[in-house]
C-alpha cells in the first residue's frame, strides 16, 4: 500500500515539474508573441487577439502581465501639462487644426495636428524633435519613408503624459541616439512585419519635457501631433463605430500651459471657434457627418467611408468627402444654401426628401435619408436640374 502511495506522489511531482514552465510561460509571455493585427500600416491603431481595438499593444486584455507593468509606471492624471512645443516655435510657419479632409487617406476629419516647418520639398535639414511634457515613450512604429525613398526611415512615436492622456507624432525622420539604440534592442512585434519594412516595437522610456527625442522635416516638412483623453468622449452618432482613440480625440494645445499655447494658437491657419479645429462633426437625425458603406468592417476602411463637413480652416466651405465604392475618390467643396433641395446646408437634411448637389465636383450626387441613421446615394452625369431620380443606389449607415 505505501508502495503505491509513493508512486502516486513521485507522479504528481513529475506532472508539477513538468507543468511549470509552461503555467510560467503563460503569465509572463512576451509582448512580441502576441499576435495582434494592425488596421493598417501607418496607423496608430491595433486589433487584439479577442477582437477589441486599442491605439497601443500594452491595452490589450489578453496582455494583461504587461500592461501592469508598464501602466504601473505612468503616474495617475492630476495636473500634468504640457510644458514645450514639440519643435521651437521660430521654427513653426504654420499649424493645421483639427480635421482636414483628403480623401480616400482621410475621408473622415483628421485626428491630428499639422506642424508645418517648410511648405515640403524644399531642404533635406532635420529639425530637433523634443518632450512635449514628462513622457512615457511605449511604441514606436517605423516604415520606409513615402517620400524621401526606401532609403529612409519614417517613424510614430506613441507616449502617454498620464494614465489617461496619450499622445503621438508621426512622420518622424529620425530617432535621437538613445531613443534609437532602444528601438534597435526591441523586437518587432510578429504581427507587424511586412514587406514595405513596416514594424511597430513596443519599449518604454521617460523622457522629461524638452528632451530632444528624434527629428521632423525633412523632405515632408511637415509632422503630426495628435492627442486623445479617455477622460472625455465625443458624441458621434454611433460611438461603437469606432476604435477607441477616435472618440477621445482632443486637441494637442489645450494640454498646454498658457503661455505655450498663445504661442502656439498664434501660429493656426482657422480663425473661426473652435481654433483647434474639429474631428467630430456629427450631427445625428440629419446627413452631416461622417457615415460607412453597408460592407465596411473598420472605421479605418477609409473607401467605405462618405463623409458631409465643413472645411478645418474655412468652416464656410461645406465638403462631400467620397472614399470609392459609389463614384471614384472625390472631395466635393462649395457653399451650402439654407432652402431648397439643391446644395442644401448638410444640417437641413432630414429624413424624406431627395436632395442633389452639383458643385465643386463634375456630375452630381443625389441623395435621401431613409432614416435617421441609413442613406441612399448615387453619382450621375448632368447638374441638378430637372427630376432627382435614383437608378441603382449605394446605401451607407451611420
Amino acid at each position: 500500500m505505501k508502495k503505491i502511495y509513493w508512486i502516486i506522489i513521485g507522479l504528481i511531482i513529475i506532472l508539477v515539474i513538468w507543468m511549470l514552465p509552461r503555467l510560467l510561460g503563460a503569465l509572463y509571455i512576451s509582448s512580441a508573441e502576441i499576435p495582434l493585427t494592425p488596421f493598417k500600416p501607418g496607423e496608430m491603431k491595433y486589433v487584439c487577439p479577442d477582437g477589441s481595438t486599442v491605439d497601443d499593444p500594452i491595452q490589450c486584455p489578453t496582455n494583461e502581465t504587461m500592461t501592469e507593468i508598464k501602466t504601473s509606471q505612468i503616474p495617475e492624471c492630476l495636473d500634468q501639462l504640457f510644458t514645450v512645443s514639440p519643435i521651437e516655435i521660430n521654427k513653426i510657419y504654420s499649424l493645421t487644426p483639427l480635421g482636414s479632409i483628403n480623401p480616400p487617406g482621410h475621408t473622415f476629419p483628421t485626428e491630428h495636428m499639422y506642424f508645418h516647418i517648410t511648405y515640403g520639398g524644399e531642404t533635406t535639414d532635420i529639425t530637433p524633435l523634443r518632450a512635449p511634457g514628462d513622457i512615457y515613450i511605449t511604441s514606436i512604429s517605423s516604415s520606409s519613408d513615402a517620400i524621401a525613398g526606401e532609403q529612409r526611415t519614417d517613424y510614430s512615436i506613441h507616449f502617454a503624459l498620464c494614465k489617461d492622456v496619450y499622445g503621438y507624432y508621426n512622420h518622424v525622420k529620425e530617432l535621437s541616439d538613445e531613443i534609437f539604440s532602444l528601438f534597435e534592442e526591441a523586437e518587432c512585434l510578429s504581427w507587424s512585419v511586412s514587406q514595405d519594412g513596416y514594424c511597430t516595437k513596443e519599449l518604454f522610456h521617460k523622457a522629461n519635457a524638452g528632451e530632444v527625442i528624434g527629428g521632423v522635416g525633412h523632405l515632408q516638412g511637415n509632422f503630426d501631433f495628435g492627442v486623445y483623453d479617455y477622460r472625455t468622449k465625443s458624441n458621434f452618432a454611433n460611438i461603437p463605430r469606432y476604435t477607441s482613440r477616435t472618440p477621445y480625440i482632443v486637441c494637442p494645445l489645450e494640454y498646454y500651459d498658457e503661455l505655450t499655447k498663445e504661442q502656439l494658437y498664434n501660429k493656426i491657419e482657422r480663425t473661426e471657434e473652435p481654433l483647434c479645429g474639429e474631428v467630430m462633426q456629427d450631427i445625428p437625425g440629419t446627413l452631416q457627418g461622417n457615415w460607412f458603406h453597408e460592407d465596411t468592417v473598420l472605421d479605418v476602411d477609409w473607401e467605405t467611408n462618405l463623409g458631409f463637413f465643413h472645411d478645418n480652416i474655412d468652416p464656410s466651405k461645406a465638403i462631400i468627402s467620397v472614399g470609392g465604392m459609389f463614384m471614384q475618390t472625390s472631395k466635393w467643396e462649395f457653399i451650402e444654401k439654407t432652402s431648397g433641395l439643391v446644395n442644401r446646408k448638410f444640417s437641413y437634411v432630414i429624413p424624406g426628401n431627395v436632395y442633389c448637389y452639383d458643385e465643386g465636383y463634375p456630375g452630381r450626387i443625389i441623395v435621401q435619408l431613409v432614416n435617421e441613421t441609413e442613406l441612399k446615394i448615387e453619382y450621375q452625369d448632368g447638374t441638378c436640374i430637372g427630376e432627382f431620380i435614383f437608378n441603382n443606389p449605394t446605401t451607407y449607415y451611420r
